[in-house]
């Protein structure tokens, strides 16, 4: 194994985890079909792993004062906007702003994984579009 497939602790910090090595992370089922592997939260930012399984993914939402960064990692995912749309595939990245509604769904049938970073995280919020 390459130096990149080995667990080390640095400073009480979490342990270094190749990307390449997703089985390695601790994903929680946020909803049915997708999960979330916190890597690092703070007041500032909280940095995760998201896994979509097909037809799977997050409803149409916002977040008022924190951005979204999206960066695919394995896989596709589609991200849809006010309007716009967006083919997330590895090494490929989005910024979402703060209130602009937003979804993610994986259409493929392979699982899509991609990292996503909240910052502020502070004043996180997330209002999920309700069809009346």
């Amino acid at each position: 194994m390459g130096e990149g497939h080995r667990r080390r602790r640095h400073q009480g910090q979490l342990a270094v985890i190749c990307i390449d090595d997703l089985s390695a992370l601790a994903f929680h089922d946020r909803r049915a079909g997708c999960a979330k592997a916190v890597l690092h939260q703070d007041a500032a930012v909280q940095i995760s792993v998201f896994r979509v399984r097909p037809g799977s993914g997050v409803p149409l939402h916002r977040h008022s004062l924190v951005s979204d960064f999206f960066m695919g990692v394995k896989g596709e995912v589609e991200l849809r906007w006010d309007g716009g749309h967006f083919t997330l595939k590895p090494n490929a990245f989005i910024d979402m702003p703060p209130g602009v509604w937003h979804e993610v769904w994986n259409r493929g049938e392979q699982e899509g994984f991609f990292l996503l970073v909240h910052a502020p995280f502070e004043n996180f919020d997330f209002e999920e579009q309700t069809v009346v």
